[in-house]
């Protein structure tokens, strides 16, 4: 709702507090899949390291109460939840240690080797990883004029859809942004 402008975005992050106690698996996984959403969104903004601070607050208490080790008393929802949490808590982890950064002189030979020896689908996968960090309306332009250049057709679909991906997150980080900082300093 957020994303559509219908909602704040301040309004949802702020809810998410409300589920840090929270012990269902179904609950967790809506949660790590909207906070990713969102951490796509301000990766590239001044204040995305107090955003990530944020998640990783969030997952911390689920994190404690379901340890690192299995126990005779959980149930398979609890062995699904300790894999969601800690692997969600250690991707926001790594994130503040910078370790999963593809660096920059490497996504050339990386995205290259992968449109030489992949299929359709992994080419559609590169598209979206290419693209999901893009949020600004130049981005989608610049998305457009290296497909018509480079004509791919059977891609043409996957394109379009990704340039309207990226001009939506133009418009919600445009809408939401100013917001969300003020929002995040008080956190």
């Amino acid at each position: 709702m957020a994303r559509s402008g219908v909602g704040s975005t301040v309004d949802v992050l702020a809810l998410f507090a409300s589920y840090s106690t929270e012990t269902s698996y179904t609950v967790w996984e809506s949660l790590a899949g909207n906070l990713a959403t969102i951490s796509r969104l301000l990766s590239h903004t001044d204040y995305y390291p107090s955003f990530k601070a944020y998640a990783q607050k969030i997952f911390e208490k689920a994190v404690a109460r379901l340890g690192w080790d299995s126990k005779d008393s959980d149930t398979p929802l609890d062995s699904m939840l300790r894999s969601l949490v800690i692997g969600a808590h250690g991707k926001f982890q790594k994130h503040v240690e910078g370790t999963t950064v593809l660096p920059s002189d490497l996504k050339s030979a990386v995205f290259s080797m992968a449109m030489a020896n992949g299929d359709e689908t992994t080419f559609d996968q590169l598209v979206k990883v290419a693209t999901s960090g893009f949020v600004t309306e130049g981005k989608a332009v610049e998305v457009e004029a290296f497909f018509k250049s480079n004509p791919a057709p059977s891609t043409e679909r996957v394109v379009k859809q990704n340039c309207e991906a990226i001009r939506l997150n133009a418009k919600w980080l445009e809408r939401d942004s100013n917001a969300i900082q003020e929002w995040l300093k008080n956190q």
